[in-house]
């Protein structure tokens, strides 16, 4: 049985002032997010974490690397063995026309937009943006691929809070429809086990942050 660690980066400091990201605004990690990510390195550093996949967004970047640098610390033998592997698509969905703006401005457009994905419609996209349809294309193969690395040994994916929920739904087989059933606050840790298929055993758990915060990536 193998385990996938599915992890959200650190608060940076357009999550701070609930500006939407998306993959258009690659904002760096805040002091609070910065403290985030060590924090999620110190909660997996026991963990026989053999490879480390992470969005090429610096946000996902930075957490990754303070996770790798967390094992590296804690066991020598993870030193130039353990390094994080960036995967292109693993972006951030597209939020269209939503990118630039503070939540509170589009909070109802954009409620209106995954009240259409729990409706089943889930090739309506954000405007000017990616449908959960098309991110999941993207991610497919990257999924297909995790889990026969997985099979045997832990990998961990750091990557956003809308395109982790993608990942999520669709290793797990729990479809799109159901998307916002798999919250990702920031620097949170998901745990799924691979074990023929795979399944949800920890979910979003922030227990090891003195803080955490919920706003869009």
């Amino acid at each position: 049985m193998g385990t996938i660690w599915v992890l959200r980066h650190g608060q940076t400091t357009a999550n701070a002032q609930e500006v939407i990201q998306g993959p258009r605004i690659d904002a760096p990690l805040s002091d609070l997010g910065v403290r985030q990510a060590a924090s999620l390195g110190d909660a997996l550093a026991g963990q026989p974490i053999e490879a480390v996949y992470s969005s090429p967004l610096v946000r996902a970047r930075d957490t990754a690397e303070a996770l790798v640098r967390r094992h590296q610390r804690y066991d020598a033998s993870a030193k130039g063995q353990l390094a994080v592997q960036v995967v292109p698509e693993l972006y951030e969905m597209d939020y269209g026309a939503f990118v630039g703006r503070n939540y509170t401005e589009i909070r109802d457009e954009m409620d209106q937009v995954l009240d259409a994905w729990r409706m089943g419609f889930v090739d309506q996209p954000f405007p000017g943006g990616e449908s959960a349809t098309l991110a999941q294309h993207r991610i497919r193969p990257f999924a297909k691929r995790i889990v026969e690395a997985a099979r045997d040994r832990q990998v961990a994916v750091v990557a956003h809070g809308r395109i982790n929920r993608v990942l999520i739904a669709t290793l797990t087989g729990a479809g799109l429809t159901r998307l916002e059933e798999f919250p990702q606050s920031n620097a949170s840790i998901t745990e799924l086990d691979v074990n023929g298929h795979v399944t949800v055993k920890r979910l979003n758990d922030t227990k090891h942050l003195a803080l955490a915060s919920d706003a869009f990536s």
